[in-house]
């Protein structure tokens, strides 16, 4: 499949797998998820899931992406203790999920989002990226690149998957791996 290094770089490829992820949760029959900006996903909005994207290759030929999905399956009291944020695992969600299950689910789920993507862009993700987007409309704070941090609101994401956000009444867009997002 044909895939543009833009689409890559923007976080494009990175929100339709957190989507794609999403989508497999909900299969095995996990309600109540949302995604944070670029590629998390969260249930009952603890963090429960993530993904890290890869890129490698040359600037104008050939390149690679390496896709690497983490789920929470059942944290050990001992490496909870060591998290700094508020997270969750799949035993807590009340549905007994089956690993391997789970593994096809989200493979299918990837190949035929990726394809999607592969054919129709981001656009074809937006309505249900927003759908489940636990950063729009609140206050956050974008760490960049060394600068000093920055404050604002949420607005969602533009066409290309960069994260909107409000200050001062100013909307400006910020790139997926340029910086870190959490709630204010």
């Amino acid at each position: 499949m044909q895939l543009s290094k833009a689409s890559l770089r923007s976080g494009g490829l990175s929100l339709v797998a957190a989507v794609a992820v999403l989508r497999a949760l909900q299969d095995c029959e996990i309600a109540d998820l949302g995604v944070k900006w670029p590629n998390d996903i969260f249930y009952q909005r603890r963090k429960i899931a993530g993904i890290l994207l890869d890129l490698s290759g040359e600037s104008s030929g050939p390149f690679f992406v390496v896709l690497g999905i983490g789920i929470n399956l059942k944290m050990p009291e001992s490496a909870a203790r060591e998290i700094d944020q508020p997270w969750a695992d799949l035993s807590q969600c009340g549905v007994k999920v089956d690993r391997n299950h789970l593994a096809g689910t989200i493979l299918e789920a990837l190949v035929q989002a990726i394809d999607t993507f592969g054919e129709k862009g981001l656009e074809a993700f937006i309505h249900e990226w927003n759908e489940f987007d636990l950063l729009s409309g609140r206050a956050v704070e974008l760490h960049y690149d060394k600068q000093p941090m920055i404050t604002g609101i949420a607005r969602g994401i533009d066409a290309n998957g960069a994260i909107l956000i409000e200050k001062n009444g100013v909307t400006s867009r910020f790139n997926a791996g340029e910086v870190s997002v959490r709630v204010a």
